[in-house]
């Protein structure tokens, strides 16, 4: 099954983030005790790797905070749109899940932002 479509709009040198509760299929909420996520966002399939996703996991509750810290929305350029995905590798079920999928596209920012 493919994975849903989320669009994100992120300004350059934001800290973005965005939360996710992950259900089972009859929409009780899933624990998530050993699992672990990944996303990376490029300029298109195959094109080394622009950003990372760093992910804070609420395990009893299925919430996902999936978080782009300021020095990786620094790295993105606001002339162009950008593809990511996110995985969730389920401990319990042994299976790797494709969550999530979409562009990103960047808002320029008018204040000059530092990575320190």
């Amino acid at each position: 099954m493919a994975a849903p479509e989320y669009n994100l709009k992120v300004a350059r040198g934001e800290d973005f983030s965005f939360e996710l509760v992950i259900r089972d299929a009859s929409d009780a909420v899933v624990t998530l005790s050993g699992d672990t996520f990944a996303g990376e966002v490029r300029r298109q399939y195959g094109a080394p790797k622009i950003a990372t996703f760093t992910f804070d996991v609420t395990q009893l509750s299925g919430l996902v905070e999936l978080k782009l810290p300021k020095a990786e929305t620094l790295k993105l350029d606001p002339s162009r749109t950008y593809e990511y995905d996110v995985f969730w590798t389920d401990s319990s079920a042994s299976a790797t899940i494709h969550l999530l999928r979409g562009q990103v596209d960047v808002i320029p920012n008018i204040t000059h932002i530092t990575a320190s």
